[in-house]
């Protein structure tokens, strides 16, 4: 390139291959994979059950008392540090 252009320091320049696009591609079809798939649905379901199981705990534990949306959270996070 300094043999073109006329300067004083001729810069070192280096071409280097993005392959970020690869590797995206290559995240995307292990994201897609059956096995992945598999576990995502897995946890998912647990996911589910467990905020079921909390919703119930949590009714169980508050009843039909009026609570304002505060006093509910605080119970909520309650339960959940002590069970």
């Amino acid at each position: 390139m300094g043999h073109r252009i006329t300067l004083k320091f001729t810069p070192d320049l280096r071409f280097v291959e993005d392959d970020s696009f690869a590797e995206a591609e290559k995240i995307e079809t292990l994201l897609k994979s059956s096995r992945v798939q598999r576990d995502l649905a897995r946890y998912q379901m647990e996911r589910a059950n467990a905020q079921a199981e909390f919703q119930k705990l949590l009714l169980s534990e508050v009843g039909n008392k009026p609570m304002t949306m505060g006093e509910l959270l605080d119970r909520g996070r309650y339960l959940l540090l002590h069970q």
